[in-house]
């Protein structure tokens, strides 16, 4: 089973989409997008690469470990309410923490990635799953979210719609249609009475 797909982007009509950046300043924005991820109510959110790069503290993990690592899914921890996601393709986050905001840290890679990035990600105390030899395959990734940590909800955050497009892409039918195996994330039913 795969977890309902939520996509909780916001971008000015110039493509920002950092609110802090939109002119002019409104304070009313501010807390918006925080308020409507509380609404929304999901198990895990999702961000790439670049926003994940911004939680971490370490510039690199060591460069050697003697240890092999399987190419199989290592949860640290099972019971959080809410996880964070973080699509990592080839082991370039070094995080030096094991949480984002109290959320703890589930980095998505692919098989290629080293044993030495895999000992420091678990001497972190940070989360990982497979999904694809060389390149994400974000059905498995799903599928793996829900098997693993039960996640029925995932919000998708912040990207720009170019970076979107090219993560819904593989999910889509020809010119975009909605593939008929894809959850519809636009219905209110699929909401939280107090989203409605």
């Amino acid at each position: 089973m795969k977890p309902h797909v939520i996509c909780h982007m916001v971008a000015s009509v110039d493509g920002r989409i950092l609110i802090s950046r939109w002119r002019p300043a409104d304070a009313h924005r501010r807390g918006l997008f925080d308020r409507l991820h509380e609404l929304l109510g999901a198990d895990a959110w999702l961000v790439g690469l670049i926003t994940g790069q911004e939680y971490a503290t370490l510039p690199a993990y060591p460069r050697h470990t003697a240890q092999t690592y399987p190419r199989e899914p290592w949860i640290a921890r099972r019971d959080a309410a809410t996880h964070g996601i973080v699509l990592d393709t080839h082991g370039a986050i070094a995080w030096g923490r094991a949480d984002i905001d109290g959320d703890p840290i589930v980095v998505v890679l692919t098989e290629r990635v080293s044993d030495t990035h895999l000992a420091g990600l678990r001497q972190d105390r940070v989360s990982y799953i497979f999904a694809g030899e060389r390149e994400l395959d974000l059905r498995l990734a799903l599928e793996h979210l829900n098997r693993e940590l039960g996640i029925e909800r995932l919000e998708v955050n912040g990207w720009s719609m170019r970076s979107a497009w090219r993560f819904f892409r593989p999910w889509t039918g020809p010119r975009g249609r909605r593939a008929s195996s894809t959850p519809a994330t636009t219905n209110p039913a699929h909401l939280p009475r107090s989203a409605r």
